[in-house]
């Protein structure tokens, strides 16, 4: 069995709707493969949320990533699916993106298929069309290839820009009705100036990046007017969330994807315990960026027990 570790990722990060992603250190998923000769996808799941996914195929993420592969390799075999789930899912984190991320990095060494960036993370994009009703590409490619993510569809191009160490605290505070619904609470068309306001905060975001300029980063991921303020309708935690973080030293404070998780932008560690006992029942997590993605691993002990 080969086993691949994938981190969970921040999508979007303000103004970059289904173009930028960012991959984090914590949490991640490890999803287990091997060969079995009948036609089937088997799913088993395990970890602190494996209960939580589907293990019927025609359900999972996993399922179109490894028929797509199947299909290219002209494998008619099946595969046995171990899934450790550390992401918890519908959170806004890449859940099912680091799924299918490591599906597609594990099933092309498993068939000695060979794919450019861009098949690769079409390929994973195929598993998000699953839980989102489209193939978009921004928490898969970040989960495959780590660090700061540029998707264009347009150029079929996957830039890959590196991210430098600073805190993030995740926030996690009640629940998304669906990846579909969040992206339907989206217009069809905006104001010019929406775009234009959200194409300055885009720009300044990429050069914060480039130039590590984290003041500048933080400012950025709150310039968005194309997506959150229409999301922000769901979740009634929003401003509090922000408001808490800001208070104890974030940079900048954003919805991660489609929520309904928020991450905030620090210059030094905050105090985790304090945050905590403001949001009460709110999750709260430290992580970091990643410049790692997609990555053979050894697998967990649970695999071993299971059958």
């Amino acid at each position: 069995m080969i086993c691949i570790k994938a981190p969970a990722s921040l999508a979007n990060l303000g103004p970059g709707f289904d173009v930028l992603a960012m991959a984090i250190q914590n949490p991640f998923d490890i999803v287990g493969l091997e060969r079995i000769k009948e036609p089937n996808i088997i799913i088993e799941a395990m970890g602190p949320h494996g209960s939580a996914i589907p293990l019927d195929a025609t359900m999972n993420v996993v399922e179109p990533v490894l028929v797509g592969a199947a299909k290219m390799a002209k494998y008619e075999g099946g595969f046995r699916v171990k899934i450790w789930k550390g992401i918890k899912p519908a959170s806004g984190l890449g859940s099912s993106g680091a799924d299918a991320a490591a599906t597609a990095y594990g099933v092309t060494k498993l068939l000695g298929l060979k794919l450019s960036d861009w098949e690769l993370s079409w390929l994973a994009a195929m598993g998000e069309a699953k839980a989102a009703g489209s193939p978009h590409m921004d928490n898969a490619s970040a989960s495959l290839f780590g660090g700061f993510i540029i998707i264009n569809q347009e150029l079929r191009r996957i830039i890959k820009l590196d991210t430098w160490d600073f805190p993030i605290i995740l926030v996690t505070m009640g629940s998304k009705p669906s990846t579909q619904y969040m992206r339907s609470l989206l217009p069809r068309t905006v104001e010019l100036r929406a775009s234009v306001h959200n194409l300055a905060g885009l720009a300044s975001l990429i050069h914060a990046v480039i130039s590590r300029d984290l003041d500048l980063l933080g400012m950025s991921i709150e310039m968005d007017e194309l997506a959150t303020p229409y999301r922000a309708k769901a979740y009634d935690h929003l401003q509090r969330v922000k408001e808490t973080l800001h208070r104890y030293g974030a940079l900048g404070v954003a919805l991660s994807g489609s929520g309904p998780s928020m991450f905030g932008v620090f210059r030094e560690e905050p105090c985790i315990e304090c945050i905590r006992r403001e949001l009460g029942n709110a999750w709260v997590m430290l992580t970091r960026p990643s410049n790692s993605g997609a990555v053979e691993a050894e697998c967990p002990s649970e695999f071993k027990g299971a059958p």
